[in-house]
């Protein structure tokens, strides 16, 4: 007998190259990061066909519909869709409870969240057209349906329908035309992944995977088919056999539109089984899968948990209110196949706050999350047409008290699952402070410097007379030598890590200057009562650490236009935080000990905001740790914001009604050219993305690629790169 060699199918090429990119990321590291844009070309390729199908679909599905049998329909399936959403979406709350965090929050922002965002516009689709170009996916779905249920009074429809069917069947086949580079993009985004994540990262990663396995596993092969049992004329066992040839399919395939022959399959036999004989019956069970697909992708609410991950991942914390809209939101843009998702995802990352490499790591977790989510929407279509179609025809049987019980089991299930977790590794759960004391230059902002760095004044060698007298850029020029002052205890702009190095936002940057300057780059020591006639001497000439804009600093010195805008904000000890969201809430807490910085631009502001309370000057925000009896401080939110998420125990509150300061580079009332050369140079950098990049490195404090790099093989192990 002739023995057939294994070969494997597309879903066994997928996991072997998913395992072959994490395994290329450990080894290469930060290299592996060369490859992300083949990942994100696989991402866009399985967005191209989402629009075109869900609008397709949507279209089709209501569009074919006697307006008396889709009402007749809808009055026995909505308690489905109801159910099955709302199972879906409390399952992934109730998981989400494991990546919230408990107690106050670093930052608690009065004016983010989604003031700013239209939901008019993103519910309603004045301009389909213009929806689709700013990705508002609710609006193109809402627009659909009222098309579709438009079209069920349209007569002469067939040839329309047609074409609808025409554009589902091509989307479908170009998505089946992507799937076959799906083991390079995986690998691709797995590897430049798995190189640049940092250890923590990868762990939150993993446990969002595993809670997302865990939680879409029991809906779609307990949960679900236990409440069909408790209200179809079924057992428990005899609905997962029915089932199984739409689970068997779907999986293999890994395609949820594989499923449908398997439910309607079930579905008729079931109706056998009733002995409904009715010559609709294949109409009605089509419809109701046709409607279905769409709308019962009961895995793309795995979004929810995804999104719970992101704002720890990416420390960008949902507002009370975000947490509220995001389950709606994600239902509405999430309907469709589960490509939908590759869409949904960036269009709630804009809402949200989230950076645009959110879509990157919900493509990176797919293959891994890709089954279950399979898996649980075939449970969905099941609960949406044998529900409906079996109402329909009357043959249902519900059992209230097993219904309740099914509910009550399966909850507890998932929320003790997420309390022993919470219990057993509390530190994989709790949000990641930022160390900025471990933060450091990397090569490519230091390479190609020669760099002095004094810290003590009497140890600055003094400048001639001669270079003295010339205007800044000619002194810059003519000496060879950039001199910049600083102050070291302003986090994130300028300060001394844990390693005694200078390092910061304006640290980087100004080691940018000097390169392009080609000159070297002296940091001389300064302080606020130093640095005004330090400028006006010539002894430096340009000041970086974070220098707020005043009308005084502008009457004195030569201000370059502001790289940042920062709100004003309070560090505050969390347990007062929430009382401190307005002027009004500010007023009335008249017991509290407030400190402040010598600063010309904070002390006044200080003392003007707190009236009634006692303001004491300190030379930094360290006194709050040392000093009980201080509970709050004036500051900028990105100063704040730093020491709140280095420090436990207390929060950045941005207050509503305060205008922002500016923060600018400080040089010589004479600067002349040099001002005009600075000014000019922050453009530049903020278009050419170095700016950019040290802002989320140091302001936002999230790792990038080549400020701290990432253990690998080839440096940590083999040595072959430094």
């Amino acid at each position: 007998m002739e023995v057939r060699k294994y070969r494997p199918g597309l879903p066994e090429w997928v996991l072997i190259s998913a395992v072959a990119g994490i395994a290329a990321g450990a080894f290469f590291g930060d290299y592996a990061r060369y490859l992300e844009p083949v990942g994100k070309a696989y991402a866009q390729l399985l967005a191209i066909c989402v629009y075109p199908y869900v609008i397709a679909s949507v279209l089709l599905g209501l569009g074919k519909l006697p307006p008396a049998t889709a009402w007749r329909l809808f009055k026995h399936a909505w308690p489905a869709y109801v159910i099955g959403w709302g199972v879906a979406l409390l399952a992934m709350i109730l998981l989400g409870v494991a990546f919230r965090q408990a107690g106050a929050p670093a930052v608690l922002d009065s004016q983010a969240g989604l003031s700013g965002v239209d939901f008019i516009s993103l519910l309603i689709p004045g301009n389909p057209f213009l929806d689709l170009t700013r990705n508002a996916v609710p609006a193109i779905v809402v627009f659909a349906f009222l098309y579709g249920m438009a079209i069920q009074r349209v007569e002469n429809k067939t040839s329309w329908l047609e074409i609808l069917l025409v554009i589902k069947s091509a989307s479908v086949t170009i998505w089946n035309w992507v799937v076959f580079v799906a083991p390079l993009g995986v690998f691709a985004l797995l590897a430049s992944t798995a190189g640049t994540m940092q250890g923590q990262d990868i762990a939150g990663l993993f446990l969002y995977t595993a809670l997302y396995l865990f939680g879409a596993f029991l809906l779609a092969f307990w949960l679900i088919p236990s409440f069909l049992a408790a209200v179809l004329p079924v057992g428990y066992r005899e609905v997962l056999h029915e089932l199984r040839g739409a689970f068997v399919l779907a999986l293999v395939t890994t395609l949820s539109v594989a499923a449908i022959p398997g439910i309607i399959k079930a579905t008729e036999n079931l109706l056998d089984k009733c002995k409904v004989r009715d010559e609709m019956a294949s109409d009605i069970i089509g419809t109701n899968v046709s409607v279905a697909y769409p709308m019962a992708q009961l895995g793309n609410l795995g979004v929810i948990l995804f999104f719970y991950f992101c704002a720890l991942y990416f420390k960008e914390p949902l507002s009370r209110e975000e947490q509220l809209l995001l389950p709606l939101l994600t239902l509405l843009s999430t309907i469709g196949s589960p490509s939908t998702t590759v869409d949904a995802v960036p269009f709630l990352a804009t809402v949200f706050h989230m950076p645009e490499s959110t879509l990157n790591l919900w493509v990176a977790a797919m293959p891994f999350t890709r089954y279950a989510q399979i898996a649980l929407s075939v449970a969905g279509f099941a609960l949406a047409t044998l529900w409906p179609t079996l109402a329909f025809y009357g043959k249902t049987r519900v059992q209230p008290m097993r219904v309740a019980g099914v509910f009550v089991m399966g909850f507890a299930i998932l929320g003790g699952s997420v309390v022993a977790l919470r219990a057993i590794h509390p530190e994989l759960l709790a949000p990641q402070r930022v160390s900025y004391m471990t933060y450091t230059l990397g090569p490519d902002v230091t390479e190609g410097v020669d760099v002095t760095v004094y810290s003590k004044g009497e140890d600055v060698p003094e400048r001639p007379q001669a270079l003295l007298s010339l205007d800044g850029l000619a002194r810059i020029r003519s000496g060879g030598v950039l001199r910049v002052g600083y102050d070291p205890i302003v986090i994130p702009f300028c300060y001394r890590n844990n390693k005694n190095q200078l390092v910061g936002y304006d640290v980087a940057l100004m080691y940018r200057l000097a390169k392009d300057m080609n000159v070297r780059l002296e940091f001389i020591p300064i302080t606020h009562s130093t640095m005004t006639p330090m400028l006006r001497s010539g002894e430096v000439d340009i000041v970086a650490n974070g220098v707020f804009v005043t009308a005084e600093r502008m009457r004195m010195l030569s201000i370059s236009r502001p790289y940042l805008k920062s709100p004003m904000a309070l560090l505050a000890r969390s347990a007062v935080a929430d009382k401190l969201l307005d002027r009004k809430s500010i007023g009335k807490q008249t017991e509290l000990k407030v400190a402040c910085m010598v600063s010309p631009a904070l002390l006044p502001l200080a003392r003007a905001l707190f009236p009634h309370q006692k303001v004491l000057p300190v030379q930094n925000y360290d006194a709050l740790l040392t000093d009980p009896t201080l509970q709050v401080g004036l500051w900028s939110f990105f100063e704040a914001r730093a020491f709140a998420m280095t420090h436990a125990g207390f929060t950045a509150v941005v207050p509503q009604g305060f205008s922002p300061f500016l923060v600018a580079y400080a040089m010589s009332p004479k600067a002349g050219s040099l001002l005009r050369y600075v000014d000019h140079w922050i453009e530049i950098q903020q278009d050419d993305g170095f700016a950019q990049k040290q802002y989320r490195y140091w302001i936002d404090g999230i790792p990038g690629d080549k400020q701290k790099r990432r253990w690998s093989v080839i440096r940590n192990i083999l040595h072959w790169v430094e």
